[in-house]
């Protein structure tokens, strides 16, 4: 365990070092996987016991790549303050450095790997729904 200004609890398995599990002074909680080409990670903001006045009260963030790659994307899943389109929920794609906003697909799945039906993307360009009646199998609305 590493002690410093945030304390890092490394975890491993077969004496492998796999994920470490982080909290900072704020109180924020992450954890993230530390496997080559196998970046994952889970953050938990908090809202510190006063309810804040802008952005979100609270948030669940996705990370797509290691932080500290200089490529940094994210997606987040806020539940927004009242002063902020009178309390709503809000889907977030982040990026920073290098990163690139990546696009939002809505899917119905299956439990069997590789069976999705794509329903909805959005991207930069567009809100899009699949089509398959269209070459691209997208129709933007």
């Amino acid at each position: 365990m590493s002690l410093s200004l945030i304390d890092i609890i490394e975890w491993g398995f077969q004496a492998v070092f796999r994920a470490k599990e982080w909290v900072s002074p704020d109180g924020r909680m992450n954890i993230q996987s530390q496997m080559a080409s196998k970046s994952t990670a889970l953050d938990l903001w908090p809202t510190a016991g006063t309810p804040p006045v802008l952005d979100s009260i609270s948030e669940l963030t996705l990370h797509r790549k290691i932080w500290n790659s200089g490529a940094d994307e994210r997606m987040n899943v806020s539940a927004m303050v009242d002063g902020t389109d009178g309390g709503a929920y809000r889907i977030g794609i982040e990026r920073s450095g290098t990163g690139q906003f990546r696009p939002l697909l809505v899917a119905f799945e299956d439990v069997t790997p590789g069976v999705a039906l794509l329903a909805l993307r959005v991207d930069l360009t567009g809100v899009y729904v699949h089509d398959v009646n269209d070459p691209t199998g997208w129709r933007k609305l």
